[in-house]
């Protein structure tokens, strides 16, 4: 069996973008996650790693619609890997292809 799965919990770092340019429309989120822990010598250290998800479809135009920037999110869904050309050069990435999302409601 094979496992392509990632799970995050953050902040967006912006306000989701709807773009409906192509057949099904779909969001970016930036997405920035803290990680705390302490040295050997005892002093607090943080790191901050900032992630780009992507969404597809109905869930998409949900979340350009409720989310903003400073929303607290929990994500989860599967990497896919990307290959483009770019000035002459083959340029390799991964995709983090959301499929569920869970934020605290409002109020």
């Amino acid at each position: 069996m094979d496992l392509n799965r990632f799970q995050l919990h953050g902040n967006l770092t912006r306000d989701p973008e709807l773009n409906q340019s192509g057949p099904v429309p779909f969001v970016l989120m930036d997405l920035a996650n803290n990680r705390t822990w302490t040295d050997k010598d005892g002093n607090v250290q943080e790191r901050t790693s900032y992630f780009r998800v992507k969404d597809f479809g109905r869930m998409a135009e949900n979340h350009a619609q409720f989310l903003r920037k400073g929303s607290q999110v929990f994500v989860e869904g599967r990497l896919q890997p990307t290959q483009y050309e770019k000035n002459g050069e083959k340029v390799y990435g991964i995709d983090l292809v959301c499929e569920y999302v869970k934020y605290p409601p409002k109020g």
